[in-house]
């Protein structure tokens, strides 16, 4: 093992000797079974650290999160202790009611620990915050977590170790001992820490130093035997046994067990090494589709080499070697920082004389960079001891990058060809060169690129003369690979290979003639040396073989590629994991965010996690377009909190009524998601609504949750369903309502609750069969409401969008008794928005037909302009240009007569859009859009299983038209006469195209058309009429009236401001609100009060003044939705309101004067 000792002998005695100044003995906490017999220990451990504390007077637990340190103060009141990881003190803070908190543990979330009794602390140490607390089956001072069953090991010195979850479930115990007893602190391994286990770790007071650690078998609970004094290498001084813990986070590719002796010291030591580490894969995703199925897609693993690197330096550019050639090193060391690499420099002097390292030297290495200059002859490249050092190294597993461009002139001068025996052969992988192939000198570049296979694959750049002295020029070697090829020099011609990587099974090398210190860009020798450096340091036994795919930590399947199809699933919501699996092991897994699979519920149409917010500030206030209150009145009472710091939530207390709207949805299947958690000793409510309406709304169903954990539901009757529910956890909610078949079901964490009858209400006597809104009320029966709602979803297949009208308008006030005339503007567009679909979205493959245009037939609902032709594409090298093209169509097929035509890029395995609004391509009827093919390497995507009855090809040459039997993915958008816009041909909104062509067939186009049938051209299938039928007024949320106007005229005699909006009605539905218009209703006044009450500046930004030539007594300012903002008592002519701090937008002043009141309408800018 390593020693990771931070100090030498005599800093470690004068930091203890500090330490001694805080281990009063009177401040540990001793057990009354305490004992110093001696313990057959064993020399596992190194010794990584021994930190002083920083405080002492009680510090003796202690955990980290990779971060930072904690202790914890046995005999404090909620006091801890914060480190950073290299043990220095960083400060002192409290979490109130955590008073004597011994061992920690953390969680990955929160930290965890207790005062030698049942109560256990949830802790938030980075907002410094009790989260919660639970009771234990037993009283806890030692304490661990085991992250792979989420649960907790506790005990109080010498009592039975309790495996217990975060709700305080007894999972199982067993006794202390033999030889473990007076346990301060515990610690958990995990089976994959260090390739054996599971175990859980005891530091008890007992042994020589009162400082043993004791490993206990998992899940028995059975000594194993296996016992270490941490005395033996750590300065415990008069400290004895506190906290423990496990960690990874101090050293790189090791697990840390550490803890402190009290008050004296923080110790770690070396658990073991991480073991092999095999490259996991990367960018996991989920992803639902069609309802109920997943596609989990990921990245193939990049080795992240963490070896060590020896950079040998033949340049000849040190002084003492009298050549004076120009400084590689230069340029390679900033690519090598830049990748973070560890690496060390060897210098070779004079490369006349000198040999580079020997063999011992370089078998201390992973990799070897070993780089030449201007050095061409009598061994200035290697001597014949480094040639044979080199292969020695590379038979012993090593890997070597070699750049030197006159290695062969120097070392092989006839070469020539090489056979077996011979160092290029052997260990480069070089089978023939031709020298000085190319010869580039300044200012003229040399344009390399990457050899499609090799680890340099996608890259291309430009390398300079920077030989300025000695021998000038860039002078590069062609190589003829026995392997693969590396790189390609493309100018100057000819293009052929410069570079050769090369897999000798139990080594790797590559070599190039094209200097790796030349580049004219530093950022491509970043990329350079990552791609060579991750495929040098990739170990040659570790051969990737495919993916294991898991489900919520199940495997379900296995795959060689990088995506996976879950199919046919059931609602619930589900975590995929992918490990990528080698010849020799698996790596660890990566997950991707748990999806939500909804049935027939579709993605969520609208939806909230509540991160966005301000914490501390309300929630309706901020988002009042998605959010509002049952009295719709942001920032009042009813309006709840944001709360939380890593995670943000909603807090539903006191008098919050905090409602979501649903459009009156009348069909379709949806489901309704969110998380919630009541406090332990509170209670909880929500309810489903068929319809908002204020008092006069209606229920679909509700939920208590009351005192104890007791649960009921209302739905289809009262106290229908009861469950129970665990306090202080985070509980999936689950409503889906059918409205197709009337029914409706409430899951709790994917557990059935209740089914019903969804149109009878909450009591079974209802009949409205519509969805309108949730509810989450803190009242109703509960009789001490607190609760927190998150990740908010309302899923489904959303209704068609029917337009509303716009621009409804009406006076700001009239007096009292007058009427109120409110006129609007018909929807914009008729209500009339659709998408044809003429494909599948699935591609086969993809056709090249030089002479030919491969054309789609459209069918619009209506007249239209023609917006964008969209083609997917893919290409070949070479030319990649094709004709956009739009015909007209003659009532049986196309026509012969080209609209329009312009010649575009195709891109490869993607959509091509191209704009044409600017053309004015207007049709009555049907058209038809084709893709000319003008050479032989661009491609049209074509689905050879679906023949549509739309596909034509038109012959260029003769001009004619012949039906074939594929549908071409050709498609366009569309606007009609009346302003909506349709997809043509596949909507891709909906239409996923699964695949990329460059995976199918590319082929030329068949000529054979006499097996082609003519089918029926397929219908739009998602095309429905939406007929206007007329409007719904609605005051103040309810109801109004029905008009098939475009007006309305209302009369009140009450005084106060009212809000209408309108509606309009189809016949597959209603649409959803217009603008509103707030309308002050107030008592009738004179033309002489009108004309000598003045409000000015009108728009305002800081101020407003209001003037008039009666005495005014107040002033109310209301904003647009009613609420008064402020109530102020003027007794004066004039009066200055205040405007700054006001949100931008429209305000009412209810002006009341000697003469009457008056309203005024302001803008706030």
């Amino acid at each position: 093992m390593k020693l990771f000792t931070k100090f030498t002998a005599t800093l470690l005695a004068l930091l203890l000797s500090a330490g001694i100044l805080f281990a009063q003995t009177s401040f540990n906490e001793v057990s009354p079974k305490t004992t110093n017999t001696p313990i057959v220990s064993e020399e596992l451990f190194d010794l990584q650290f021994d930190y002083p504390v920083g405080i002492g007077g009680g510090e003796a637990g202690i955990e980290s999160d990779g971060n930072y340190i904690y202790t914890s103060m046995w005999n404090g009141a909620g006091e801890f202790q914060k480190y950073e990881m290299n043990g220095t003190w960083v400060e002192t803070f409290t979490i109130t009611g955590s008073d004597g908190c011994r061992d920690i543990a953390w969680d990955g979330t929160y930290f965890y620990g207790a005062a030698a009794n049942p109560i256990i602390f949830q802790m938030d140490f980075d907002a410094g915050t009790m989260v919660s607390t639970f009771t234990a089956p037993t009283d806890v001072r030692a304490i661990a977590y085991n992250e792979d069953d989420d649960a907790f090991y506790g005990n109080n010195w010498g009592s039975d170790i309790v495996k217990f979850d975060m709700a305080g479930a007894n999972m199982g115990s067993f006794p202390v001992g033999p030889t473990g007893d007076s346990y301060y602190g515990l610690a958990y391994q995990g089976a994959s820490y260090c390739d054996d286990g599971p175990y859980l770790w005891g530091y008890a007071q007992v042994g020589a130093t009162q400082n043993e650690l004791v490993q206990i078998e998992l899940p028995a609970g059975n000594e194993t035997g296996t016992y270490f004094d941490v005395g033996s290498v750590a300065g415990v001084s008069t400290g004895i046994a506190g906290g423990l813990a496990i960690s990874d986070g101090f050293f790189a590719d090791t697990w840390t067990i550490f803890g402190t002796a009290q008050n004296v010291n923080i110790w770690g030591l070396e658990l073991c090494g991480e073991g092999v580490s095999f490259d996991p894969p990367e960018n996991v995703t989920a992803e639902v589709y069609d309802m109920n199925n997943v596609m989990v897609d990921w990245d193939a693993p990049t080795s992240a080499f963490t070896g060590t690197i020896l950079c040998v330096d033949r340049d000849g550019s040190n002084p003492a070697g009298a050549l004076d050639f120009t400084d590689d090193w230069q340029y390679i060391q900033p690519a090598l920082d830049a990748n973070g690499f560890t690496y060390d420099y060897f210098e070779v002097e004079d490369v006349t004389t000198e040999d580079g390292p020997d063999l011992a030297t370089m078998e201390q290495y992973d990799i070897i960079i070993w780089f030449c200059g201007e050095g061409w002859q009598n061994n200035q490249t290697m001597t014949d001891n480094d040639e044979n050092n080199l292969a020695a190294y590379l038979d012993g597993g090593g890997s070597l990058l070699l750049s030197a461009h006159d290695y062969f002139y120097d070392r092989y001068p006839t070469a020539g060809s090489f056979s077996a025996g011979q160092f290029p052969y052997d260990y480069l992988g070089v089978g023939s060169t031709t020298q000085d192939n190319w010869s580039v000198f300044s200012p003229d570049l040399a344009d390399i690129e990457g050899v499609s296979g090799s680890f340099a694959d996608g890259l291309s750049y430009s390398l300079s003369d920077i030989y300025t002295t000695g021998k000038e020029g860039l002078y590069i070697d062609l190589v003829n690979a026995l392997d693969q090829d590396l790189l390609n020099v493309t100018n100057p011609a000819p293009v052929d290979a410069c570079a050769v990587q090369f897999d000798g099974g139990t080594f790797k090398s590559a070599f190039t003639t094209a200097s790796i210190a030349a580049f004219v860009n530093p950022d491509d020798a970043v990329d350079f040396f990552a791609a060579a450096v991750s495929w040098l340091g990739a170990s040659n036994s570790d051969d990737l073989t495919g993916y294991d795919i898991y489900r919520n930590g199940n495997m379900i399947g296995s795959t060689t590629s990088t995506s996976y199809d879950d199919t046919g699933l059931i609602a619930g919501t589900y975590e995929y994991c992918v490990k990528a699996v080698y010849d020799e092991g698996s790596s660890i897994a990566v997950c991707a965010d748990e999806v939500t699979v909804e049935g027939t519920g579709g993605d969520c149409l609208f939806d909230d996690d509540f991160e966005s917010y301000n914490v501390g500030e309300q929630l309706v206030l901020q988002n009042p377009d998605d959010w509002t209150t049952w009295s719709n009145a942001p920032g009042s009472a009813e309006d709840p909190y944001i709360v939380g710091d890593a995670s943000q939530t909603v807090e539903i207390s006191g008098t919050n009524d905090l409602v979501y709207v649903i459009p009156n949805f009348t069909s379709g299947f949806y489901t309704i998601t969110f998380d919630m958690l009541v406090p332990d000793g509170y209670d909880g409510y929500f309810n489903t609504l068929q319809e908002f309406a204020g008092g006069s709304s209606s229920w679909g169903m509700q939920v208590y949750f009351n005192a104890g954990g007791a649960g009921s539901i209302d739905g289809g009757g009262a106290a229908a369903a009861t469950f129970t529910f665990p306090y202080d956890t985070w509980m999936a909610m689950r409503v889906e309502i059918d409205m197709d078949n009337d029914w409706a079901e409430y899951f709790i964490d994917d557990a059935l609750i209740h089914g019903w009858v969804w149109s009878s209400g909450t009591f079974g006597t209802g009949s409205l069969n519509q969805l309108g809104g949730n509810n989450f009320y803190a009242g109703s029966d509960t009789q001490d409401p607190l609760y927190y709602i998150d990740n908010y979803c309302l899923a489904g297949e959303a209704p068609p969008v029917l337009d509303p009208p716009a621009n409804l308008t009406g006076p700001d006030a009239v007096y009292q008794g007058n009427d109120i005339n409110l006129t609007w503007d018909a929807p914009g567009t008729g209500g009339a928005t659709e998408e044809l679909i003429y494909d599948n979205g699935v591609n086969t493959g993809g056709y090249s037909y030089e002479g030919y245009t491969m054309s789609t037939h459209m069918s619009p609902a209506g007249p239209c302009k023609v917006l964008t032709l969209k083609y997917y594409t893919t290409t070949d090298a070479g030319d990649n240009d094709f004709n956009a093209t739009v015909f007209d169509w003659n009532g049986t097929q196309p026509g012969l007569d080209i609209i329009y035509e312009e010649n575009v890029m195709a891109a490869p395995d993607d959509w091509i859009e191209v704009d044409v609004s600017g053309q004015d391509i207007t049709f009555d009827g049907d058209f038809v859009v084709g893709f000319g093919s003008v050479n032989g390497t661009t491609y049209l995507g074509f689905d050879g299983d679906l023949n549509n009855g739309r596909s034509w090809d038109f012959n260029n040459g003769s001009p004619s038209w012949s039906a074939w039997s594929e549908a071409y993915l050709i498609r366009a958008v569309v606007q009609y006469t009346s302003g909506s816009k349709a997809e043509i041909g596949g909507g891709i909104q909906t239409i996923n195209v699964p695949g990329n062509l460059s995976e199918m067939i590319k082929t030329t186009h068949p000529t054979d058309y006499s097996s082609v049938q003519w089918v029926k051209p397929i219908e739009n299938i998602s095309a429905s009429a939406k007929e206007l039928q007329g409007y719904n007024v609605y005051r103040d949320g309810s109801l109004l009236d029905y008009t098939t106007e475009t007006e309305y005229t209302d009369n009140i005699d009450v005084l106060g401001l009212y809000e209408y909006y309108v509606t309009a009605v189809y016949d597959e539905g209603e649409s959803i609100p217009s603008n509103t218009w707030t309308v002050d209703v107030v008592t009738g006044v004179d033309e002489l009060l009108e004309v000598a009450t003045t409000v000015f500046p009108n728009p305002a930004s800081d101020v407003v003044n209001v003037k008039s030539e009666f005495k005014i007594n107040t002033i109310s300012v209301y904003n647009y939705s009613g609420q008064m903002i402020s109530f102020e008592i003027v007794n004066d002519k004039t009066y200055r309101i205040n405007t700054s701090e006001l949100n931008q937008g429209i305000y009412f002043l209810q002006i009341n004067t000697d003469e009457g009141m008056i309203s005024k309408r302001i803008i706030v800018e």
